[in-house]
């Protein structure tokens, strides 16, 4: 996923990043406290979020396109992982759909971003173990 600045803080169509967090603070606004915007893509967005009824910090990952190849890809990779109980595989605890958008809810899990890492440069093998 790329970040807003890095395709012009734009998302899906032209709508930037300020309009899309609104609208998930408003779509979402009695499930989820939207903390802040991490990434996006063409037709995905990444949130953490914490949710007021299990009060703890979430993933929260939208899929914007209704209708398309990739919102079938989405549904079966969120039907895959929500079926695996594995330690390295993140949680699903919910997913549905939110008007045009279908969306998961996960374990969020901080650390820096593949991008970041790669940036750092190549690791010896020591270090990945």
């Amino acid at each position: 996923m790329t970040s807003p600045t890095e395709t012009g803080g734009k998302i899906d169509h032209g709508l930037d990043h300020a309009e899309l967090f609104a609208r998930v603070e408003l779509e979402f606004r009695d499930q989820f406290i939207i903390e802040r915007f991490v990434a996006a893509s063409f037709s995905r967005a990444l949130f953490v979020a914490r949710d007021v009824v299990l009060k703890r910090r979430i993933a929260l990952r939208l899929h914007l396109g209704p209708d398309t190849a990739g919102r079938a890809w989405f549904n079966g990779e969120t039907e895959l992982f929500a079926s695996v109980d594995n330690p390295g595989i993140r949680t699903i605890y919910a997913a549905g759909t939110a008007g045009d958008w279908a969306f998961r809810t996960g374990k969020w899990i901080e650390g820096e971003s593949l991008l970041d890492a790669s940036r750092r440069g190549p690791r010896s093998l020591q270090e990945v173990i």
